[in-house]
């Protein structure tokens, strides 16, 4: 009688697991294939597909083109909100995180960076990884004042002990911003003076160049940007020297978040029990 009980629930979890699993692949199927409806404001996009219906100057939609893996070119020179020359290469020698606005958005732009000052003073409260940040202007009509008026405005948002150094503003011409706008997949449209089309994305970059995860906002959970940064360190996209932690988390394609295993961690211990618990229950019963 108790080998059928335990064989009926060994029996039973499977079927519930398979069940479970052709649900979520349906599931996974409907929401590939069905779009988020979208508000007329420019800076909205489809987190599904990463591109709204609003084509560049290229043909390409606006949106990103996640280039995982690929270096950006770090020779580009650019303007800090001082008025002095900035290389890439000079400054990003440490994991960087790279957000690409432009200053005269009193919209999505401001939210972005105004999320990302504050996810970063509950990141650093803990934070064990050296590095920067930097917020890349687009827009080639803007210039180093207006980069450092922004960034005395979002410095007052972060902790007084964040080092000011950390966090660049960086402005350049056409043809820079081009280049490393490309180089990450970053597709914008210009519709206006001083208005773009544009998707709201964090970039974060090894110190050699290297693309490694990109985090969709407008809001930015510090614990994204943990993860995000600890992957950077090590330099391969996509992988976290948090052992602990990957083996709880993993980074969902779909929604841009780490997302804890909960049904898979909880499937293996209830199988291990079963399993246990039948191999017992068999043992007992050959005596």
């Amino acid at each position: 009688m108790i080998k059928k009980i335990a064989t009926a629930c060994l029996f039973l979890y499977l079927l519930s697991v398979g069940r479970l699993g052709f649900a979520d692949q349906k599931k996974q199927h409907v929401n590939h294939d069905t779009e988020i409806p979208h508000s007329s404001s420019e800076h909205s996009h489809r987190q599904d597909q990463n591109e709204v219906d609003i084509q560049n100057d290229s043909g390409k939609a606006v949106g990103v083109e996640e280039k995982l893996g690929k270096i950006i070119p770090l020779d580009l020179t650019f303007k800090d909100e001082h008025n002095r020359p900035l290389i890439l290469r000079d400054f990003i020698n440490k994991p960087t995180l790279l957000l690409p606005v432009y200053f005269y958005c009193t919209q999505a732009c401001s939210l972005l960076l105004a999320n990302l000052a504050a996810s970063l003073n509950d990141y650093n409260s803990s934070a064990r990884e050296d590095y920067h940040v930097i917020a890349l202007g687009f827009d080639e009509a803007e210039t180093p004042a207006i980069a450092l008026e922004a960034k005395a405005n979002y410095l007052k948002i972060l902790e007084k002990d964040f080092p000011e150094e950390k966090w660049k503003f960086l402005t350049g011409d056409a043809a820079s911003i081009k280049a490393i706008t490309a180089a990450i997949g970053f597709q914008y449209k210009k519709t206006g003076p001083h208005l773009f089309a544009h998707p709201n994305v964090l970039v974060a970059i090894a110190h050699d160049g290297k693309i490694i995860r990109y985090l969709y906002g407008p809001n930015f959970l510090p614990f994204d940007i943990g993860m995000a940064l600890a992957e950077a360190v090590k330099g391969e996209p996509g992988i976290s020297i948090k052992k602990i932690l990957t083996l709880c988390f993993d980074y969902d394609a779909k929604s841009k978040r780490y997302v804890f295993k909960t049904f898979r961690i909880l499937g293996a211990v209830i199988v291990i029990v079963l399993v246990a618990f039948f191999f017992f229950v068999l043992r007992k019963g050959n005596k």
